[in-house]
């Protein structure tokens, strides 16, 4: 019996994590798209890396009836292709996570500051507060 294919599989996996991701925290992941691609791209490499180490030592293999049959070097491109996709779905939640922190943190510290200002404004007499009218003295001159 023949399984289906890996790589409809990594995407069915995959994929629909990754678009909530971008439903949800799209303006942060945008407003940091000169950072977070370069993480998920070193972290795809290194375990790209570590993976040929491991198939050319013999400590795992593939089913090739299940790869599509290309490589980079001994590493079938769906593993490739998995390991981008699951740094992109870590470094994602975490660039989302830590930017909408940072949001809320700078939100609160704004609104400490408005409060600030708010406080520090003199009081002005409402209109059922009573106003002092300046004592009248009676000088001897007057009578």
């Amino acid at each position: 019996m023949r399984h289906p294919p890996y790589l409809p599989f990594l995407l069915v996996w995959a994929l629909p994590v990754l678009a909530v991701q971008w439903l949800a925290g799209g303006r942060y992941l945008w407003r940091e798209r000169r950072r977070w691609p370069w993480i998920v791209l070193v972290l795809g490499v290194y375990f790209t890396l570590a993976d040929a180490i491991a198939i050319a030592a013999g400590i795992w293999s593939f089913d090739h009836g299940q790869l599509l049959g290309v490589y980079l070097g001994n590493v079938p491109i769906e593993e490739t292709l998995f390991y981008l996709l699951t740094a992109a779905m870590v470094v994602q939640g975490f660039t989302i996570a830590w930017a909408a922190w940072d949001d809320r943190a700078q939100l609160a510290a704004r609104w400490r500051r408005r409060l600030d200002r708010v406080r520090t404004l003199p009081r002005r007499p409402s209109a059922s507060t009573p106003t002092r009218e300046p004592a009248q003295t009676a000088s001897m001159t007057d009578a």
